[in-house]
């Protein structure tokens, strides 16, 4: 793809680009080494929240490329490939999803108990 013909709000240019959110890997890098200094992680964790930070970044290494159209020099990231990354796996889900027709919308939600679990279970004591 020319660099030059990317859309100004294109979310393939570097952290902090128009059009970019937050990412898990910005999440990993602000917060994972306090998390992992705190919590025991097995090796594939670790190497999971290494691949994860380092997903299309100089970390894990580039192409140097040049546009066939135009001529521009442009660098692409080479991504992971660990397949806990979100990066590296929504191309394969969205390929999966579409071999078999099916259009899934996922949401995640998450709350927190403030009382004792098997407590709140048991209902109210009569007492």
């Amino acid at each position: 793809m020319c660099a030059r013909a990317r859309p100004a709000a294109c979310c393939h240019g570097a952290a902090g680009s128009p059009g970019c959110g937050l990412e898990l890997a910005d999440i990993v890098r602000a917060a994972g080494a306090a998390y992992c200094a705190g919590h025991h992680l097995a090796g594939v964790q670790r190497r999971a929240l290494a691949d994860i930070t380092a997903c299309r970044t100089a970390a894990a290494g580039a192409t140097h490329l040049r546009c066939g159209s135009c001529g521009a020099d442009f660098v692409r990231y080479h991504s992971c490939g660990n397949r806990h990354c979100p990066k590296c796996q929504t191309l394969a889900k969205e390929r999966w999803l579409a071999a078999r027709n099916v259009s899934i919308t996922l949401r995640h939600f998450g709350w927190e108990v403030r009382e004792d679990p098997v407590k709140w279970l048991k209902g109210p004591s009569v007492g």
